[in-house]
């Protein structure tokens, strides 16, 4: 039976002709970070909020994924919330800092049932270090850092009841390929689709 499982394995990783790896920054709990990954929780308590977070993966690795968080969110007048989240990413020669702006809307569903809907607005910053790579100095692809600026366009849903909730939302809908090219040197960054359920 090992043998089958293991067999089983290998044929599956073997015939994957596509393999996709995660692009957004990992949070262990995605309910403390909500914020961050749906524009409709902007506002969605009676309260203000400030939440502070940081993450290393791989603690004393040189050039291992870290992760440091700041959202703000507050309810408004009308029914409406407002939203602020910066993200600094890093991981090896990548470091990406996203910057948004969440606005939301409140409609009363149900008795214990509340509605959210929001929108995010915003863009990242991202800092390819090529310098970091290791490439002898004689490679003209790799003296140089590399940098730009991708907008971010979100939206999201939020079912909010006193005993559960349920979110709906992508930060950000443009997409494409991770790097553009103009020869051999990337000239942009564009994140592909992420969605949260």
């Amino acid at each position: 039976m090992k043998y089958i499982k293991i067999l089983s394995l290998l044929i599956v990783g073997f015939s994957a002709s596509t393999l996709v790896a995660q692009q957004d920054p990992n949070f262990t709990l995605y309910n403390f970070n909500m914020n961050i990954i749906n524009p409709a929780y902007a506002g969605s308590n009676d309260f203000t909020e400030v939440n502070l977070a940081y993450r290393s993966q791989w603690a004393g690795v040189p050039n291992s994924p870290n992760t440091q968080t700041l959202s703000y969110s507050r309810p408004l007048k009308n029914n409406l919330g407002i939203g602020l989240s910066v993200i600094n990413d890093e991981v090896f020669v990548l470091s990406e800092t996203d910057i948004a702006i969440d606005i939301s809307y409140k409609l009363q569903a149900s008795e214990d049932h509340l509605l959210f809907f929001g929108l995010k607005s915003g863009g990242g910053f991202t800092n390819v270090d090529l310098t970091k790579v290791g490439a002898p100095e004689n490679d003209l692809l790799f003296t140089a850092n590399k940098s730009f600026f991708t907008p971010h366009i979100g939206a999201g849903f939020y079912l909010k009841h006193p005993k559960y909730y349920v979110t709906l939302s992508t930060p950000n809908f443009l997409n494409g390929k991770r790097y553009e090219k103009q020869g051999n040197a990337p000239i942009a960054v564009i994140n592909d689709l992420h969605v949260y359920l």
